[in-house]
């Protein structure tokens, strides 16, 4: 067999699921196959020249230096509600199941049972599983990079944001009695007190990892590390990218969420507020946040006939111009001296209040020949979508 000519300088690509393996390895696997298949097709070849270009080749192989992204580590989640929060939708307005916020994933609060023995979820405010996806900064679509792990520690709430990347991840797990303060279902933390996160296809979000059920077993103001105990927690990620030749880590990208205390479920149901308010509920100390049973009763006692959330939200709107009744309220609600309770409250009152809402839905399909739809029934603005009662056809 002749061979002619020079040939040209090649490029090998190294395959991303690759980017791991040592380079010696690699290089020692691709010789031994090459010269195994030249071998075998062409055995008159000679080994010495198969070894150089085989060598040749090699040497393009960047397997110690990975192609830099750019990419941003995002908390995700499909919400299981679908009333919009647009202010001039009238099928919603009312609906106070309001689709979440993308960035609103987390909830402000969460409970752990009395004996330690497990607690709440942590999920979505609305309830659904929660999710890391890396996203590329240029197209701000989701990417796979089979050679970076995403990895999830609980830290302590009261950190700055926005850590330096190369500093450690100071994640929480033992207490200084050796208590774990969470579980991970089917997860054991690596020793750097992080949770590994598989990515795996979402249906609905594309190439994302889905954060186990994870619960707290303890309160923030009872795990104690280091002698102290902490104000509350957040759940910080990131994507690391490992050099298996040095042996090092790269953080590439990073996320953290908003700070949430864990506390008993009597505390949880104790402070638990709506996000938001029917009109014609009557006022407890479960309706407004800074209004407790004694206060309630005094406001009942000082302001005869307010009795429901529409009632107060008229005698709020009446102070707007008359200033004693203003003061005299606020005094009573234990607000005069807070402005910032008092404006909490008004805005609640002017924003958040949603009203018996009964009126029938009618969805229609937009590319029908002829006007086609459905018919649903709805109660407090809530759809019952899974029992139309009717069809809507033009004749």
């Amino acid at each position: 067999m002749a061979y002619h000519g020079t040939p040209q300088p090649a490029v090998l690509e190294l395959p991303p699921e690759l980017a791991g393996v040592p380079p010696a390895l690699l290089k020692d696997f691709l010789s031994s196959f090459s010269r195994i298949l030249v071998s075998q097709l062409a055995p008159e070849f000679p080994q010495q020249r198969v070894q150089a270009a085989v060598d040749e080749l090699l040497s393009s192989i960047g397997a110690s230096a990975p192609k830099p992204v750019d990419v941003r580590l995002e908390f995700k989640h499909v919400c299981k509600f679908i009333g919009c929060s647009l202010e001039d939708c009238q099928l919603c307005r009312n609906n106070p199941s309001k689709v979440c916020d993308d960035g609103d994933c987390f909830d402000h609060q969460y409970w752990v049972r009395d004996d330690g023995k497990g607690g709440q979820l942590i999920k979505a405010k609305c309830g659904s599983d929660v999710c890391l996806q890396l996203v590329d900064r240029l197209t701000s679509s989701p990417v796979v990079l089979p050679d970076v792990r995403l990895k999830l520690y609980v830290v302590n709430g009261q950190q700055l944001a926005g850590s330096a990347l190369g500093e450690p991840p100071a994640g929480l797990y033992l207490s200084d009695d050796g208590h774990p303060l969470f579980a991970a279902a089917g997860v054991v933390p690596d020793d750097d007190m992080g949770v590994a996160i598989e990515v795996t296809q979402d249906d609905r979000l594309g190439p994302a990892g889905h954060i186990p059920e994870l619960q707290f077993l303890d309160k923030n103001s009872k795990f104690k590390v280091g002698g102290r105990t902490f104000k509350s927690f957040k759940l910080m990620a990131r994507a690391v990218r490992y050099d298996a030749a040095s042996g090092t880590a790269v953080t590439l990208a990073q996320v953290e969420s908003e700070s949430f205390k864990v506390t008993t479920k009597k505390g949880y149901d104790g402070c638990r507020k709506a996000d938001y308010l029917y009109a014609h509920d009557p006022i407890t100390d479960k309706t407004f946040a800074n209004l407790g049973e004694t206060t309630i009763s005094n406001l009942k006692s000082n302001f005869d006939g307010v009795e429901t959330v529409e009632d107060l939200m008229t005698l709020v709107q009446a102070c707007r111009t008359a200033p004693d009744t203003e003061a005299r309220l606020r005094e009573t609600l234990n607000m005069a001296r807070d402005a910032d309770k008092w404006r909490n409250l008004t805005r609640m009152l002017t924003e958040k209040v949603v009203w018996d809402d009964s009126v029938a839905r009618i969805f229609v399909e937009p590319t029908a020949a002829r006007p086609l739809g459905l018919l649903y029934r709805a109660s407090k603005a809530q759809v019952d979508f899974d029992n139309p009662t009717g069809i809507i056809l033009s004749p």
